[in-house]
């Protein structure tokens, strides 16, 4: 495996410099005093992650609510408004006990009633909760207590309760979520670090450091510790233009670019004045078309993924080796503190052209046209494809490319008809269980009755660490069917001014511990 990106910084040596530190007056005054500007390349639809998919509104939202559970540095599930939890013998029943003395951002207290209506709600209304908690029971045993029930156990129930990123199970005001019913909440109102002061559409978004904050004991690790804002506050401003926010770091008038195209990563990287990062961002994979063609034939999917060189195609992905990852099993390398497997790592990335050959020549194939299409509008998928056409090249084979914009992409690579390969970047999930590539119904077809009944036995997994042990079997299954080649983990890049340390990330930058230098 290659070394972690720049930006996966220790969140130990992040909590030392954060214990050790204490602010000191700049030009500006003292920095926990300063708000940090943060130019954006879109806003959210709205704040409410019960509702919202979108990435932007996890990003800023996760500043303003919180959850009943969290993941540390190492991805361990541990409390965060619940002080602590427990499950009975069988797995069905989950009793939640609150921390007392929490505070929402309107002054009223946190109870139990507040977490039973949330999660009711989310329960009701997004991806995830539809999925691991259908039929599920909340209810309140006392103001501190509340318990959830269950028809069956699941090893999701902590994995979803603890995640931060798209549609996390964010706690509001009872009296919020029934005013709000099904319809997107726009009175945003948490227990975060950060409340909601101001949004003018399309122009900025406003969080100021709530300064009544009940923080959990222990210094920041990951998601959990001690989230007490390091700054006055966030201001998001809406730049779609990536030269110009780029230029507005240049010039100081941001603080922080969150999302660095590849294409311009090296005006970051080559600015002495500037600070680059990086968050794990997406599984970059090969998809194969299962479904007809040459590629229905595990032979030739195994010849392609012997061919190719997966390092030469993630450093013209991403431009720098800096943003990269090369993980030999089918989550991502931060992902390993749940779900970490050996199985084929020995046989991992080959690059062998001759056996590449020998393979593509036993599967039937007689120079016929390859057809694989891809979007530019994700670079790094484009610059992927580009590789990978010419490495099949250099064997003989004939390839064609064809672009297209990502809504025309997006309806083709639903025709099983249209292509043979496609190069898709995919956003990570909390279990193997749920990589899209799976599904029969995605881009690539997969139809597999091995899989399915590896799955049906690691979705009845009772615990996160029996759906654990089950994950080599997934693995080898991964290896053997080939579904799609993984190519790498490819990481977001981000970028500060040097008035800005170094930012901390999990799956995504954790603005409350984000600070400025002194």
């Amino acid at each position: 495996m290659r070394k972690p990106a720049i930006g996966l910084i220790s969140i130990g040596a992040i909590a030392l410099a954060l214990t050790a530190c204490s602010p000191s007056a700049g030009e500006s005054g003292n920095a926990e005093e300063r708000v940090m500007t943060i130019a954006m390349n879109a806003q959210p639809p709205n704040l409410d992650p019960h509702v919202s998919t979108a990435t932007a509104t996890a990003s800023i939202s996760r500043n303003i609510l919180e959850t009943l559970l969290t993941t540390d540095g190492d991805r361990n599930v541990v409390p965060m408004l619940a002080e602590s939890y427990e499950t009975n013998a069988d797995g069905t029943v989950y009793t939640f006990t609150l921390r007392s003395g929490v505070t929402f951002h309107d002054g009223s207290a946190l109870d139990a009633e507040d977490v039973v209506a949330s999660m009711e709600r989310w329960d009701r209304l997004s991806g995830p909760g539809q999925s691991t908690f259908a039929d599920a029971e909340w209810a309140a045993t006392d103001d501190l207590t509340v318990t959830l029930t269950l028809p069956a156990p699941s090893f999701t129930v902590p994995i979803a309760l603890s995640s931060g990123r798209e549609q996390f199970a964010g706690i509001y005001p009872s009296e919020v979520v029934e005013a709000a019913g099904d319809d997107a909440i726009e009175d945003v109102i948490g227990t975060g670090p950060f409340m909601l002061d101001e949004w003018v559409p399309d122009q900025k978004l406003v969080l100021n450091k709530f300064d009544d904050y009940s923080p959990t004991e222990g210094p920041i690790d990951g998601l959990s510790g001690d989230r007490t804002a390091q700054t006055a506050g966030l201001k998001y401003v809406f730049v779609a233009d990536a030269s110009t926010r780029i230029l507005g770091l240049q010039t100081g008038e941001y603080d922080a670019v969150p999302e660095i195209p590849y294409d311009n990563a090296a005006d970051v990287l080559d600015d002495p004045a500037l600070r680059a990062g990086s968050t794990p961002g997406t599984l970059l994979n090969l998809y194969y078309n299962k479904a007809e063609g040459l590629f229905s034939n595990v032979k030739a999917r195994q010849a392609v993924d012997t061919l190719l060189d997966r390092e030469s195609i993630m450093k013209a992905a991403v431009v720098d080796d800096e943003f990269f990852a090369l993980t030999p099993h089918m989550m991502m390398a931060d992902q390993e503190g749940q779900w970490k497997s050996s199985v084929g790592a020995d046989s991992y990335n080959p690059n062998d052209p001759e056996k590449a050959k020998k393979l593509l020549e036993e599967a039937g194939y007689q120079g016929e046209t390859i057809k694989m299409i891809v979007t530019r509008d994700y670079s790094e998928a484009y610059n992927a494809a580009v590789v990978i056409q010419e490495e099949l090249q250099s064997i003989g084979a004939t390839v064609s490319l064809d672009t297209y914009d990502w809504p025309t992409f997006s309806e083709i690579r639903n025709d099983p008809s249209a292509y043979d390969l496609t190069v898709i970047p995919n956003t990570p999930k909390n279990d193997p269980g749920s990589l899209v590539f799976m599904r029969n119904d995605f881009a690539g077809f997969t139809e597999s009755p091995e899989l399915d009944a590896l799955l049906q036995t690691f979705r009845n997994s009772a615990t996160l660490e029996e759906a654990q042990s089950h994950y080599d079997e997934l693995q080898q299954w991964f290896i053997d069917y080939i579904p799609v080649s993984k190519i790498g983990d490819a990481y977001g890049v981000h970028a500060t001014t040097l008035e800005v340390e170094q930012l901390p990330v999990d799956d995504s930058i954790i603005w409350w511990a984000a600070r400025f230098t002194e």
